[in-house]
């Protein structure tokens, strides 16, 4: 099973609007570098269920910093037809330096001699994420924006708290699962 959960949050108070879960068998192998094709229609179903259409989406993926220049961020953007942002824990491709330690501090992540993300530290002497964009922004945007919503984590926190739901709601199926 795949799980997905989306939060719609207001900007630039972060409080909650909406939220919506999906689960959905699996029907696509593992193949590193496509994970879109794994989890995208989970995520999908999950945006199908709003009432309220977000103006930008962040994902836990990549952008443009992956293999194939088009990670989840970008198929999710473009299939939705919405601003997307790639925010990742670790790189998939590419190479750089790692930011200095005060939050704010980013470094370019380059494959070859393009920049495809950057490093970004959002707090002060955590690991950096790595953002890159996924669809109708700039880096310059997607960096804006992940340091202004990483308010209390690592992570920004329309990200932080999807994942948090969609442990919660993996766990409640699974457990109703049992019941029965």
């Amino acid at each position: 099973m795949v799980y997905a959960a989306i939060i719609v949050m207001t900007f630039p108070a972060l409080d909650v609007v909406e939220q919506s879960c999906a689960a959905m068998k699996i029907s696509f192998p593992y193949i590193p570098g496509l994970l879109s094709f794994r989890e995208g229609p989970a995520v999908i179903d999950a945006f199908d269920q709003l009432t309220c259409i977000p103006d930008l989406i962040f994902l836990n993926g990549h952008g443009y910093a992956h293999p194939a220049r088009a990670g989840i961020a970008s198929h999710i953007g473009v299939v939705l037809d919405t601003p997307s942002i790639g925010v990742a824990q670790r790189l998939l491709t590419g190479t750089g330096v790692m930011p200095a330690l005060c939050r704010g501090s980013t470094e370019q992540v380059y494959a070859e001699d393009e920049v495809i993300g950057m490093a970004v530290r959002t707090r002060e002497g955590a690991k950096p994420v790595y953002v890159s964009v996924g669809h109708k922004v700039n880096l310059f945007q997607a960096v804006g924006l992940v340091l202004r919503t990483a308010t209390t984590h690592r992570f920004p926190e329309p990200l932080r708290c999807a994942d948090i739901m969609s442990r919660k709601y993996r766990k409640k199926r699974e457990e109703f699962k049992t019941d029965i």
